[in-house]
């Protein structure tokens, strides 16, 4: 019976101490959840770098003592993709992303975001996916020179795995050089500071739906000579304003609300979008 609790004990001992290793306390700063982030290693001698998938399109390269990761696109509109699953350890509630990379001979696709870009797709246990993920790293200029990419986000509640999948999406020819690929665990403090900013800005900048009500409407304008009247026969000025960036940014968030406080809190009547 001694040797049987001896036994059990050093098995829980075992299992207790890979708990805390798939666990965030353990994980070093610099420790990415990534492996090979470098990918230099190839500890099976198979002239691949472990862990990094082999398809088409991709090829391990050497240059000037370093080793990394290129993907090349010959076939115009092809998918060239370097695809892996990396677990999240619990606890793990932010990661700091970065890497290197460098682009040549890059011709986009036939469409707007058809380039070089990377994603990031969270999933839970079930493999469902997870949101908020962060937004694909887009790139549609060459840039022939390695430069450092850095980015940080917030990994949502229940998150197991992430995808990490860069890509060539349907180019019709370049390069993406790749290395130096780490995810490390971060503080999120920062992250939700800004989070509840843009919750907020959001909230402030939200104008609810209403029904068409022409009892509020502006009496009609008609013109006689130079001046403005209106239904009643009163002469009426123009009080304008330029209500936002529609002419060069035609997704502008806060135009409605821009509108809603010209009229009501200064008094315009006139509305230039």
């Amino acid at each position: 019976m001694r040797f049987d609790l001896r036994f059990l004990s050093f098995y829980l001992l075992i299992l207790i101490s890979a708990g805390h290793y798939a666990s965030a306390d353990v994980l070093k700063p610099d420790d990415s959840i990534l492996s090979n982030s470098g990918v230099e290693l190839d500890e099976n001698l198979d002239e691949w770098p472990d862990g990094w998938p082999e398809a088409k399109g991709l090829s391990w390269e050497f240059e000037e003592g370093n080793r990394f990761l290129r993907l090349e696109s010959t076939e115009p509109d092809s998918m060239v993709m370097a695809y892996r699953e990396i677990a999240v350890p619990e606890g793990v509630h932010a990661l700091k992303f970065s890497w290197k990379q460098r682009i040549t001979n890059l011709e986009r696709g036939s469409k707007a975001w058809f380039n070089a870009r990377i994603l990031l797709e969270f999933m839970d246990a079930d493999r469902k996916k997870l949101t908020p993920s962060p937004k694909p790293f887009a790139y549609g200029q060459n840039h022939p020179d390695w430069e450092v990419k850095e980015f940080s986000f917030l990994v949502p509640a229940g998150a197991q795995t992430v995808k990490f999948m860069p890509c060539l999406f349907h180019v019709k020819v370049g390069s993406y050089d790749l290395d130096d690929i780490t995810l490390v665990p971060t503080d999120t403090a920062a992250l939700e500071a800004a989070a509840r900013k843009r919750e907020e800005e959001a909230r402030m900048r939200y104008v609810a739906p209403e029904e068409p009500n022409k009892a509020n409407w502006p009496s009609e304008l008609h013109v006689e000579g130079n001046r403005l009247i209106n239904a009643e026969g009163e002469e009426v000025w123009l009080q304008g304003l330029n209500a936002g960036n529609l002419e060069t940014l035609p997704h502008d968030k806060q135009v409605i609300k821009s509108a809603v406080v010209g009229i009501e809190e200064w008094n315009a009547n006139v509305v230039r979008l």
